[in-house]
């Protein structure tokens, strides 16, 4: 696996004090514990593993480069973040260093236990919560209110998922009734040749590309068999 540049902030912010004496068996035990599909780096260590060689090959560096990007533009400290799809947490975490509290969920168990252990590896546990929501069927919104009754979304943080869903227009409904200061989008969009579908919506039509997912067992797919 190939490094990228190392982080800015210092190791004292990066990593749990009870694993400053940790070996490299110590993690290498770590990484084989989980199905993990993505590394990071952590102090000289690395955390996790490549789901192959073309995806998630790389070990990245917390905190992450857009991250980083969205932090000087909006400041993220002391801010309630909520992220969608939080994967395998090295977002959830970068966020947390920038001094926001990270309210995370995902999908997949398996994605909300690794990035509970990564969160607790990189000293983050006290900033960081995840949760398991499947926003196929679970309104964002009604999740939140109920879980979280007194939460004041800043910011709602949706990288890479957007497009992985069944029904993207509902989902940005239920995002904008949480009322976040903040909504960040990290998307890919259908171009007008391969939209193939129109869909209905109480705000209009928009054309879709309706796109064959690979379900629940590939781990960077939509858990549904489509996505528009």
């Amino acid at each position: 696996m190939n490094l990228e540049k190392s982080s800015k902030l210092s190791d004292s912010k990066l990593t749990n004090n009870s694993l400053r004496f940790a070996s490299c068996e110590d993690f290498a035990r770590l990484s084989v514990l989980l199905p993990w599909s993505a590394a990071s780096q952590c102090s000289q260590h690395v955390v996790g593993g490549q789901y192959n060689s073309r995806k998630g090959a790389a070990v990245q560096a917390i905190p992450d480069n857009l991250v980083t990007e969205l932090n000087d533009k909006i400041d993220l400290n002391q801010m309630n973040v909520i992220e969608s799809g939080c994967f395998e947490g090295i977002h959830s975490i970068s966020m947390a260093i920038y001094g926001a509290k990270v309210y995370g969920f995902d999908v997949r168990i398996e994605n909300v236990l690794k990035s509970m252990v990564r969160a607790w590896v990189h000293g983050q546990s006290s900033s960081t919560c995840f949760d398991l929501l499947n926003i196929e069927n679970t309104s964002v919104s009604d999740f939140y209110l109920a879980a979280y009754p007194n939460l004041n979304v800043d910011l709602y943080h949706c990288r890479g998922v957007l497009y992985h869903l069944t029904n993207p227009y509902k989902y940005c409904c239920q995002v904008a009734a949480l009322k976040p200061s903040f909504i960040y989008f990290h998307t890919q969009v259908a171009s007008d040749e391969q939209a193939d579908e129109l869909l209905e919506t109480s705000h209009g039509t928009y054309k879709v590309f309706n796109y064959r997912e690979g379900g629940r067992v590939i781990p960077f797919a939509g858990v549904e068999d489509y996505a528009k």
